[in-house]
């Protein structure tokens, strides 16, 4: 409801005990708030006349929230704010000509949240803030003018969040800012001053979180950073004078994300983080002056998504990518010097969303992409990619949905199935057409990876229908090569030839099945060693360990 209280437009909601001031005039001849004692919640707001809050306002005993907001010409606030004894939560918001905030800050002992806001004229937090000994979370923001953070900070031993962000000129954080022993998130924002962080935060036993970004004259992190042992997120964004990381950021064992962002500077990536093998989110982006990446980056097994963006000095992925195979995502951005992808991307079977953009070098998927089995989308949004780019092994992808080429044209799946399929059974003569279908198969795939599979290996025991139709395929491609080998031998030009006629037409019928879609591939699901053993029998191949051969 809405209420006259000396003549100043009032909302209160009597329910809930919140009273409202939202741009009142005269808000200062509400000398008498004695009136509003039972309220526990008051928010002002866009009184833009209002140069102090009324000393009165200690009357308020049962108030837990106070909000200020948007009120340009609040100078100060008064002593007897710090009388609220059972104040919880304390927001001041674009108070722009607030100067300082009073010592009685440090008498409101429940206090849980204070967050200070676009206060531009502030110059220092009060030493008395030491004793807010509830509190959890403090947020200075956009406070221009703020060069010290006082050193009592380091007492707020209950404190878990942490953000100081856009302080223009702070000069330094303090140094005993690892006493914050329960600290979970960390925040240091657009401190363009800020040269270093403490070592002392090293000492963060509890935190979770740490985010560093657009802090312009950091030039180094702290040497045992890998003391983060519950560390699961670190972000480290427009750090331009970083150089380098430190080798202990290997002994984040916990850490699940890792983004680095526009650090022009950084020349490399440590090759310690591929110690941290729970590890599910890696970006990389906008690192001009890098130059590789860890060839070990292979070891983290349990990663999600992978994002490499704007790395133009990095002229090559390690082959070892293609062995994360939990990978789902995986992003190649504005990286011109990369000029081939890893042969081997087919052993990524988990991967559900592959895109390049703007990687005009890169002219070719490998041909191995087809046991790429669960990808839905994938997009190569390059100068001059387009369909012809793609190997026709593509077809065994039965999960893709979205294919995107260059000029974002968008294929029609179904339609481009079918030319792939012709692809795949017309073998024209020139070995250099077709390749994955026409080179003996220790030329063309890694047999170890091969025999990985054929024997269930921990992330490959079960596999589906599709997998026998990519064994077939390469039977079938072997067949072709054996023929032509032994059409030389006159003797057994006519038998061979039979064998193979039978054989290839038997195969290729299994082939035309899959096109019309009469195979459930997601529910016929079998072992690769059954899958090989029904093959043997049917077909008369002998399936050994590093080679396919005919009888």
């Amino acid at each position: 409801m809405e209420l006259l209280i000396n003549n100043n437009s009032v909302v209160l909601n009597s329910d809930d005990n919140i009273i409202t001031f939202f741009n009142s005039r005269d808000i200062l001849q509400l000398s008498n708030l004695s009136k509003l004692i039972k309220i526990n919640t008051l928010n002002i707001s866009s009184c833009n006349t209002l140069t102090n809050l009324p000393e009165s306002i200690d009357t308020l005993i049962n108030l837990t929230k106070l909000e200020i907001y948007y009120c340009h010409m609040l100078k100060s606030l008064p002593e007897s704010i710090g009388n609220l004894i059972n104040l919880t939560k304390l927001d001041i918001y674009y108070c722009v000509e607030l100067t300082d905030i009073p010592d009685s800050l440090g008498n409101l002992i429940n206090l849980t949240e204070f967050t200070i806001y676009g206060c531009k004229l502030l110059t220092a937090i009060p030493d008395s803030i030491c004793n807010l000994t509830s509190l959890s979370k403090l947020v200075i923001s956009y406070c221009n003018l703020l060069i010290d953070i006082p050193e009592s900070i380091c007492n707020l031993t209950n404190l878990k969040i942490l953000r100081i962000v856009y302080c223009d000129i702070l000069k330094q954080l303090p140094e005993l800012l690892g006493n914050l022993t329960n600290l979970s998130i960390l925040e240091i924002s657009n401190c363009n001053v800020i040269t270093a962080l403490p070592e002392s935060i090293c000492n963060l036993e509890n935190l979770k979180e740490l985010h560093i970004s657009m802090c312009y004259s950091i030039t180094i992190l702290p040497v045992m950073l890998g003391n983060l042992k519950n560390l699961t997120e670190f972000t480290l964004y427009y750090c331009n004078l970083l150089t380098v990381l430190p080798e202990s950021i290997g002994n984040l064992k916990q850490l699940r994300i890792l983004e680095i962002s526009n650090c022009n500077l950084l020349t490399e990536i440590p090759s310690s983080i591929c110690n941290i093998i729970t590890l599910k989110v890696l970006q990389i982006a906008y690192c001009n002056s890098l130059i590789t990446i860890p060839y070990c980056i292979g070891n983290l097994i349990n990663l999600t998504k992978l994002y490499i963006s704007n790395c133009c000095l990095l002229t090559h992925l390690p082959e070892s990518i293609c062995d994360l195979i939990n990978l789902k995502e995986f992003i190649i951005y504005y990286c011109n010097s990369i000029s081939v992808l890893p042969y081997n991307i087919g052993n990524l079977i988990n991967l559900e969303i592959f895109k390049i953009y703007i990687c005009n070098e890169i002219t070719i998927i490998p041909e191995t992409i087809g046991f790429c089995t669960n990808i839905h989308t994938m997009i190569c949004e390059s100068s001059g990619f387009t369909c012809d780019n793609i190997p026709p092994s593509i077809i065994l992808c039965v999960k893709l949905k979205i294919l995107i080429g260059s000029d974002d044209i968008v294929y029609n799946i179904d339609e481009i199935r079918k030319v792939w399929y012709s692809k795949i059974i017309s073998y024209p003569s020139d070995p250099s057409y077709n390749s994955f279908y026409t080179k003996p198969i220790k030329d063309i795939i890694d047999i170890n990876n091969l025999y990985k599979w054929r024997c269930n290996t921990h992330y490959l025991h079960s596999i589906n229908m599709q997998n026998t139709i990519t064994i077939l395929l390469l039977i079938l491609q072997n067949l072709n090569t054996s023929n032509t080998s032994n059409t030389s031998n006159t003797s057994n030009t006519s038998n061979t030839s039979n064998k193979f006629c039978n054989k290839t037409l038997l195969i290729e019928e299994m082939l035309n099945n899959i096109t019309n879609e009469n195979y459930d591939f997601l529910n016929l699901k079998t072992s690769i060693q059954d899958n090989l053993k029904n093959i043997e029998n049917t077909y008369s191949i002998n399936c050994h360990h590093n080679v396919f051969y005919c009888n």
